[in-house]
């Protein structure tokens, strides 16, 4: 199967690329952050500054890699700390003095 991805046509959608690779500059493929930082590689060939090497995992691998399981946890744990910064939240005394 062919992917294509703003005008570029990859045959498979890879679990990671390079900066370097050309399709990273792509938030489809690499997220914002993985974009960015392609971009930013790309462009360093021309202004003349340094992206460190490195390589980004994609957002196909990122979607292969999470589980129903895995999203139950994330809520639960979304769940417990809103709860718990709400329970540790003091009200405004305007607020306070409001209800009282």
């Amino acid at each position: 199967m062919r992917w294509l991805i703003e005008l570029v046509y990859v045959d498979a959608v890879p679990l990671t690329v390079k900066f370097t690779d050309e399709v990273s500059q792509f938030g489809e493929v690499s997220g914002g952050k993985g974009s960015s930082l392609g971009k930013l590689t790309q462009l360093s060939k021309v202004e003349k500054f340094i992206v460190p090497k490195g390589i980004i995992v994609t957002t196909w691998a990122y979607k292969a890699f999470l589980t129903s399981e895995i999203l139950d946890e994330v809520k639960h744990l979304k769940d417990v700390a809103v709860a718990s910064l709400v329970e540790n939240t003091e009200l405004p005394n305007e607020i306070r003095h409001s209800i009282i």
